[in-house]
């Protein structure tokens, strides 16, 4: 009988043992889920910042262009003066260098940031000239209005014929 009683406690421990066992390997297993979840939320939280961080970079390259092309701008444009040819109407004019050759540009096209040089469409022998913008197609009279000719039709792009 002691035999028996023996075996019993052993039994009985060793289903203690095993149910100590399967509670404990239970908690470690939800602990993991646990830190498993609290991983996969700071991975989903770095994946943001490094989507964000990439915007962010995406955005400075954008303005750091922008300031570029607004620095050239400025560069090309110091070098013109918008000049009065007489009978309100104007142009900007290049202030050549000595090597260079002095021309006009279209105002429209100028206030776009783009240089287009103006061509002349008539005899360099009169004091009102017509300049034509092979950019944006404007006609322009240049000089005052005692020598302009009035067409039909009114005006262009603000501008009187």
């Amino acid at each position: 009988m002691e035999f028996l009683s023996l075996g019993a406690v052993k039994n009985a421990i060793d289903l203690a043992k095993a149910a100590f066992d399967a509670d404990r390997k239970l908690h470690v297993q939800q602990h993991l889920l646990d830190a498993q979840n609290k991983i996969f939320e700071a991975q989903s939280k770095i994946a943001d910042v490094l989507r964000r961080e990439a915007a962010l970079i995406e955005e400075n390259a954008s303005l750091k262009s922008r300031i570029a092309e607004s620095a050239r701008w400025d560069e090309i444009s110091s070098r013109y003066s918008l000049t009065d040819f007489g009978g309100e109407t104007f142009a900007y004019v290049l202030k050549a260098e000595p090597d260079e050759t002095a021309h006009k540009a279209c105002p429209a096209c100028f206030l776009r940031q783009r240089i287009s040089i103006l061509q002349a469409n008539d005899s360099p022998n009169v004091p009102s000239r017509r300049y034509r913008c092979l950019d944006c197609n404007s006609n322009l009279r240049l000089g005052p209005p005692g020598q302009q000719r009035r067409r039909s039709g009114g005006s262009h792009s603000g501008i009187r014929w």
